[in-house]
């Protein structure tokens, strides 16, 4: 999700081998955010919407998907969100109950979801189905300005075209029952990567007719965390996320949703906020530390359990 230092209670890189602690459930996580999640500490402007814009975060548009990806949406696919050398890039099963099965000629892909997954509050009595990941997908190309390029449904037959206005659907999507997707291709394609992209969240019908320019403060959840308040607030000084209680545990072995509330709000430019992070007001910030900073903590044995590195 989220990269820096911070107090979680976990071993990290350190001049002698640290013994591991196990990770700390329960509590409040307050993550810093420093200005444009798309280049972190670099591209610090201190613009008051910044915060709104990286929070949220709408499958339909490009953009690296962080809470997405961790705490609002699931997808067929996910990454487990570990270092690479820990297995971080083999894709898992996430909506669906296992990999893909791929037709003889490589052109077919057909997925079974699992059943009874359910989004958050106020549709919690609506399950996620195969229906509502096309139309997830259908609407991030519709959104996408130079869909044709649009990676994580390029492939899809009928995708561009879909794109360019020539077709009213996305031929190559299918929802032959309402857990069972099937996605035809214009060529074989090995990368299985692209269904753990956000734009293959699923969406329910009512959510999308109604708040289709405004989704991100109206999202959906199918993650482990929802926010606080339903509409979100569009201008946060500090935004909420709490525990989704229509998530399952045993439905979703992908993440691991250890605290129960997430609380986001403006640390400043760089340097003010890793001196928050040093003074305890955050846990995490929203940039990679810098390389004399990571250092300075692992060579000091009180700041080395703090500083993580590979969250995904």
């Amino acid at each position: 999700m989220l990269v820096l230092a911070g107090g979680m209670g976990c071993a990290g890189p350190a001049p002698q081998p640290a013994p591991s602690s196990p990770p700390h459930a329960g509590g409040t996580l307050r993550v810093g955010f420093t200005g444009d999640p798309a280049v972190g500490a670099i591209g610090f402007t201190g613009d008051p919407t910044a915060l709104a814009q990286f929070v949220y975060e709408d499958s339909g548009q490009i953009t690296p998907g962080y809470l997405l990806r961790c705490c609002l949406a699931r997808t067929p696919l996910v990454y487990p969100g570990l270092a690479t050398s820990d297995g971080g890039t083999l894709v898992q099963p996430d909506l669906a109950t296992a990999m893909p099965e791929v037709s003889a000629d490589g052109k077919t892909w057909t997925l079974h979801l699992r059943s009874g997954i359910r989004y958050a509050p106020p549709y919690a009595d609506q399950q996620v189905t195969a229906t509502d990941i096309i139309r997830g997908a259908e609407r991030s190309v519709r959104l996408t300005p130079d869909a044709a390029f649009f990676g994580p449904l390029q492939p899809v037959t009928g995708a561009v075209a879909f794109a360019n206005g020539e077709a009213t659907t996305i031929s190559g999507l299918q929802a032959t029952d309402p857990l069972t997707l099937v996605i035809k291709l214009d060529r074989p394609y090995g990368g299985f990567g692209i269904l753990a992209d956000p734009a293959w969240s699923p969406l329910p019908e009512a959510v999308v007719a109604a708040h289709d320019a405004d989704m991100g403060v109206y999202w959906p959840s199918s993650g482990p965390y929802m926010y606080a308040t339903y509409p979100a607030d569009p201008q946060p000084t500090t935004a909420v996320l709490v525990r989704n209680p229509s998530w399952d545990r045993a439905s979703d072995p992908r993440r691991a949703a250890l605290v129960d509330r997430i609380e986001i709000s403006n640390a400043g430019d760089p340097e003010q906020a890793l001196a928050a992070v040093e003074a305890g007001n955050f846990d995490l910030l929203d940039f990679p530390a810098p390389a004399d900073v990571a250092e300075r903590y692992r060579a000091d044995p009180g700041l080395a359990p703090r500083l993580r590195s590979g969250l995904g």
